[in-house]
């Protein structure tokens, strides 16, 4: 939440070497001190990241530290405008926050460690600190900011959540829907109704995860687009009732952890889209899953 702030700030009154600050600080956190479920903070103690590669499978992991990454990632993604930042949300909000509440939303989680005893850890109805709910319910009223962004170029898809929005653009009123069966399913159609025939850019965040991705104007099969900063940039004449669909290739993946983590040598996770799985001892019996 400090570095959300740090971003804030140089963006209020326009601190170059805040953002450069911010910049370093992300690197360190994302490329070596986050787990592959987003979450973030090493140790109980002090609640502290812990060093480089530092990463044992009983991290503490709290849900209000994947909910700042949250806020974060989004403040990054303002000041830079890469898709890499929308990719943690991403991570975060599929693995590390959505983790930290139960099934039926009265029950949450103080600490998600990768490694999870039901002897020891239980989800809570209360807590004497009860900071973990509060923190939830910011990043999804949030929700609907993070999934679209504008500029006077054009609209940016960041992620893929079936809604439907109306963006002031060039003097007029756009309207986007979006149809989605995602993270389940890799298919997203965006219908656009413009009030008028409009020439805009419209950018979809394709996620460091997807390797393949089919897309289609109209029904036609697109084969040629730039593509920048973690984006595909389409830009068009659109009019009313204008689709684009496209289809995220989503094979299952085995992922090893960087060799310096030595708690996962030997070891990998299984992803899927966005969604990190687990693997559960109850449904592996005579199985050491550790």
């Amino acid at each position: 939440l400090l570095y959300t702030g740090l971003v804030a700030v140089a963006k209020e009154i326009n601190r170059e070497d805040y953002l450069k600050t911010a910049q370093k600080l992300w690197e360190n956190v994302v490329g070596k001190k986050m787990y592959i479920t987003g979450g973030v903070g090493s140790f109980r103690q002090e609640e502290k990241f812990g060093a480089n590669y530092q990463l044992p499978n009983n991290g503490y992991l709290e849900t209000c530290a994947a909910a700042g990454m949250v806020f974060w990632a989004y403040n990054m993604y303002l000041a830079f405008g890469e898709g890499k930042y929308v990719d943690v949300i991403e991570r975060e909000l599929y693995n590390g926050l959505l983790v930290g509440v139960s099934k039926e939303g009265d029950a949450y989680s103080y600490d998600n460690p990768l490694e999870w005893d039901k002897n020891m850890h239980n989800r809570w109805e209360w807590h004497e600190c009860p900071c973990c709910p509060p923190m939830f319910l910011k990043v999804f009223s949030r929700l609907g900011s993070f999934i679209y962004s504008y500029d006077d170029y054009g609209i940016s898809i960041n992620l893929f959540v079936q809604s439907t929005i109306i963006i002031p653009l060039r003097g007029q009123k756009i309207k986007l829907k979006q149809e989605t069966f995602y993270p389940w399913s890799g298919k997203v159609k965006i219908i656009i109704y413009p009030e008028r025939t409009e020439t805009f850019e419209l950018r979809i965040r394709i996620p460091e995860w997807c390797k393949k991705v089919k897309i289609r104007k109209n029904g036609h099969s697109i084969n040629s687009l730039e593509s920048k900063r973690g984006y595909i940039y389409i830009k068009n004449d659109w009019k009313m009732g204008d689709t684009i669909e496209f289809e995220m290739d989503m094979p299952i993946q085995l992922i090893k952890a960087h060799p310096l983590v030595k708690a996962d040598l030997g070891r990998v996770a299984i992803q899927r889209g966005p969604v990190v799985y687990c693997v559960e001892a109850e449904d592996n019996p005579g199985m050491n899953v550790w």
